[in-house]
């Protein structure tokens, strides 16, 4: 396992945090988002990896971002699952708004947008396509849709 990483905006002068998060967002995915932020912008973000896996904890004040499809991850899956706050996906005219316990997977190639209004904290990982992909079920078809992350506990 990498070790683990910490990247804050938290250092960086309010007027050059997005500059910041945007330079280091494109260096470790090779995408270009773009970001809107009326508010202060803050954002921490801890990051490893594993066995081909991305993990990453990362949490934002309100914020838009759009992005093309990733040019280095183009084989990878997203899965976010929401803590706090919510985020609003768009990705291949679909849509979803998560929320704490929710959790969805997009796909790394294609472009999305995200809009958080408020604060946000989530935990992603970056899988290999291969890893999840199976004959059983369609990939596709499961993108940009909320699953529950919580288990009931009375039916266990």
């Amino acid at each position: 396992m990498s070790s683990l990483q910490l990247i804050s905006t938290e250092a960086a002068k309010p007027s050059q945090r997005l500059g910041f998060f945007k330079e280091t967002v494109s260096a470790l995915l090779g995408i270009e988002p773009k970001i809107i932020s009326t508010a202060p912008f803050m954002a921490s973000w801890e990051f490893a990896s594993l066995g081909g896996i991305g993990f990453c904890r990362l949490k934002a004040s309100a914020h838009q971002l759009a992005r093309a499809g990733a040019k280095r991850h183009c084989d990878y899956m997203k899965v976010v699952l929401q803590i706090r706050g919510s985020q609003y996906f768009q990705q291949s005219n679909r849509e979803v708004l998560l929320a704490p316990g929710q959790w969805s997977i997009y796909e790394m190639a294609k472009g999305d947008t995200v809009n958080v209004s408020d604060g946000t904290e989530s935990l992603v990982l970056v899988i290999p396509r291969e890893k999840i992909d199976s004959k059983r079920y369609e990939l596709n078809q499961l993108t940009v849709r909320p699953f529950s992350g919580r288990v009931d506990r009375k039916s266990t």
